[in-house]
C-alpha cells in the first residue's frame, strides 16, 4: 500500500465528515514504521570482496547493527568501529546482514519501508492516533477506540513477525559427556 492508499483506508474508518491532513498522516505512518522496526527490525546484506586483513570498510548509511557476518559458513572474527566501520581479521570476500533503519515516508505515493504484511497494522496505528487526537476534549468514547485500535495493532503486528519468522531455527551444540556408574568418562 502506499501512503495515499493507507490515507485513504483510514478515512473509509472515520465518521462522516472527518477528514486527516497529508501532515498527520506522514507523522502517522513513519510512527508505524518506527514502532514495528522496535519489534521487527528490517535486515538488508551487502558485500564486501576482495576485504584485506586488518582494513576498515565503510557500513552503508542506514546501518543501525550487525545480523550476521558471513564467508560461506558463518564469521565471527570482525570488529565494527563506533564511525560505523567494519574491520575484517582475515582478507577474502564477506557478505554481511545487517539490520538498517527503513526510510521515511515523505511522499505519500511511496510505500513504507516495511513488509507488505505490516500495512493494515499501519492503517490501525493510524487510526489510534486519530481518535487519540479526539480524545483530548475527555470524551472517553474517543479515548477507548484509540487504545482499541493501538491493541490492535500491536496484535497484528506481533502476528505477522511471528509469521515472518517462524521458520527461522537457530542451530545449537551443545558438548555432552557420558556418565558411568557415577563417574565421568
Amino acid at each position: 500500500m502506499t501512503g495515499t492508499e493507507i490515507k485513504e483506508a483510514v478515512q473509509g474508518r472515520l465518521p462522516q465528515g472527518a477528514t486527516i491532513e497529508n501532515t498527520q498522516a506522514f507523522s502517522w505512518i513513519n510512527g508505524a514504521v518506527a514502532a514495528i522496526r522496535d519489534e521487527y527490525p528490517p535486515i538488508k546484506e551487502v558485500l564486501f570482496s576482495n576485504v584485506e586483513a586488518g582494513e576498515e570498510y565503510d557500513l552503508p548509511a542506514d546501518y543501525m547493527k550487525i545480523a550476521e557476518v558471513r564467508d560461506g559458513e558463518r564469521y565471527l572474527y570482525y570488529n565494527v568501529t563506533a564511525d560505523k566501520k567494519i574491520i575484517f581479521e582475515d582478507g577474502g570476500n564477506y557478505t554481511v546482514k545487517y539490520h538498517y533503519l527503513p526510510a521515511i515516508v515523505t511522499s505519500l505515493d511511496e510505500n513504507p519501508d516495511v513488509p507488505e504484511v505490516f500495512h493494515a497494522a499501519i492503517v490501525e496505528f493510524c487510526l489510534s492516533k486519530f481518535w487519540e487526537a479526539e480524545s483530548e476534549g475527555a470524551e472517553t468514547g474517543a479515548m477507548g477506540m484509540a487504545k482499541t485500535c493501538e491493541e490492535r495493532f500491536y496484535y497484528m503486528v506481533a502476528k505477522a513477525v511471528k509469521t515472518l519468522t517462524e521458520g527461522t531455527r537457530i542451530t545449537r551444540r551443545i558438548r555432552v559427556s557420558p556418565w558411568t556408574w557415577g563417574r565421568r568418562r
